[in-house]
């Protein structure tokens, strides 16, 4: 069985995806992040991505720290979310 969402947000910098995140307790999970686009943004400027190359694959504890303590810009981005006895 296969779940998910799919959304738009504002093209615009922001909390966006932490903000549609907040319903669910994210630090429950382990996230696989994948065919994504997406940048900090620093002093009104974009700067490094928000998921780099060798954070592909997290805790809930650091992604929920990532999207709600940041201001970024997401172009698209695909998250999935596993049990954390479950990810390979």
């Amino acid at each position: 069985m296969k779940r998910g969402i799919s959304f738009e947000i504002p093209n615009e910098c922001g909390t966006f995806l932490g903000d549609v995140l907040k319903p669910i307790d994210i630090t429950d999970f382990i996230w696989r992040v994948s065919n994504e686009e997406s940048y900090l943004e620093v002093n009104d400027k974009l700067d490094e991505e928000l998921f780099p190359e060798e954070k592909k694959v997290m805790p809930g504890t650091e992604l929920k720290n990532l999207l709600e303590n940041n201001v970024y810009y997401i172009i698209f981005a695909d998250l999935k979310a596993y049990p954390k006895e479950k990810i390979s």
